[in-house]
């Protein structure tokens, strides 16, 4: 044995190699190899025979179980030798984490010598020990990691979204989407825009995340999913990607809180002289397009489909009918009974870039009589009776009758025009 070897095998740092007596040492280092290795290289692959061991001289080692990173041996570290002693295949995989100088020693070999010598049979226990040591604090470490990832997460998207993204390990099967029934809610906070010229960027900041945060809450109690803050509106789900048994209720009911509090808050804003802001929401319920969109190297879970649209055009309306909320005839359709006899059908139409119409359901406090009156304007004004419509619509108090009979006497001016029962909307 050479000088030079001895001084880059430095028994002297190896506990194994440290405590044998040099004719044993001799025939080690006489019968092993030396191996000059590069970053990235791997030389033990999990799974495979466990034909040798290895001694690290120098450099650093990373081992990989399944892919994942779990522990890491420096130089005077013994890899590989529990799987030649026990004849088991290679539990992990190793890779060079820089510039890595190993000797390499044949199963057969070291069996031979850690047969002929006790001190190092007992090393190998101790050094066991301190590797599933090193291993425990490494998963602690990720385990933390994991949670933290999670709580962050867990702000972007619901616990479902979540855990029904972890479920599907490979990008495919996230990019693939599923076709699902849905509830869609579009909630818009308005006047951002023209109150920046009024507020400075941190407070009007401030304002836009303590409504989200409001709205936010609401979402996440009825187990919907905040699917995309767009500026000042809220895209939000409900029914996926976990099925819920009253979608459209959950998402009617989570506007209903949500505007509470909200108007709770302008309240607020108003006695400490602060800018308010007006609020729209348009609710849907149909079939859509759930999954992650983007590549396989970046990607954002996401909804698609005409329903989805539907939604957003709904609550464009809020900008012409006077109320704040508008849900399709789809949506009133899946209620339950308290809330369909709170709701109140005021318009049927098509919106821009939708040939087939829908019922314009809203819930304003209306009482009895109102309301039936209410209805049979409506039915008069669908059936294209305008004059009569009109009438009644002029008979009944507040701003929606007041809105519609307008709407009546547009139609009467366009009486040539072809009435197909329903009116038909151009804006977004």
């Amino acid at each position: 044995m050479t000088d030079k070897t001895m001084f880059r095998l430095n028994p002297a740092k190896n506990p194994f190699l440290g405590n044998l007596p040099e004719a044993a040492l001799e025939d080690l280092i006489g019968r092993a190899k030396i191996q000059q290795l590069h970053e990235g290289d791997v030389f033990i692959r999990e799974g495979e025979p466990s034909d040798s061991i290895y001694f690290i001289n120098f450099g650093d080692v990373v081992i990989l179980k399944g892919g994942v990173e779990i522990d890491h041996q420096h130089a005077g570290g013994v890899i590989g030798e529990m799987g030649v002693l026990t004849n088991a295949p290679r539990s992990a995989t190793i890779k060079c984490a820089g510039e890595v100088e190993l000797l390499r020693v044949e199963a057969e070999d070291f069996v031979r010598i850690v047969d002929s010598q006790p001190a190092m049979l007992r090393n190998l226990v101790i050094d066991q020990l301190k590797k599933v040591t090193s291993s425990q604090d490494v998963r602690v470490n990720q385990g933390k990691q994991i949670v933290e990832a999670k709580e962050v997460f867990g702000r972007l998207v619901s616990p479902e979204v979540y855990e029904r993204v972890i479920s599907k390990r490979k990008p495919e099967e996230m990019l693939s989407g599923t076709l699902e029934d849905a509830a869609v809610l579009f909630f818009d906070i308005r006047g951002f825009s023209n109150a920046s010229e009024k507020m400075g960027p941190q407070p009007l900041l401030k304002a836009l995340n303590d409504h989200l945060g409001i709205i936010n809450a609401r979402v996440s109690k009825h187990r919907g999913t905040i699917v995309n803050f767009i500026g000042d509106a809220v895209l939000a789900i409900f029914g996926c990607p976990v099925p819920l048994p009253d979608a459209a209720g959950a998402a009617v009911r989570c506007y209903l809180e949500a505007r509470e509090e909200l108007n709770a808050f302008h309240q607020h804003r108003r006695a400490t002289g602060e800018h308010c802001f007006d609020l729209g929401a348009g609710i849907n319920f149909g079939g859509l397009v759930s999954g992650a969109i983007g590549s396989k190297e970046r990607m954002s879970y996401s909804v698609l489909g005409d329903e989805v649209n539907l939604a957003a055009r709904l609550e464009g309306l809020t900008r012409y009918y006077p109320t704040e909320v508008i849900f399709s005839e789809s949506c009133y359709d899946q209620l339950p009974g308290d809330l369909k006899q709170e709701a109140l059908l005021m318009d049927r139409c098509t919106v821009k870039g939708r040939k087939s119409p829908t019922g314009l359901y809203t819930l304003l406090p209306m009482p009895n009589a109102d309301r039936e009156a209410y209805d049979a304007a409506l039915n008069k004004y669908l059936s294209g009776d305008f004059l009569a419509a009109e009438s009644a619509f002029n008979a009944i108090p507040g701003p929606l009758a007041a809105y519609m009979r307008r709407r009546c006497g547009q139609l009467q001016v366009e009486q040539g025009k072809f009435w197909p029962g329903y009116y038909s909307w151009e804006v977004k």
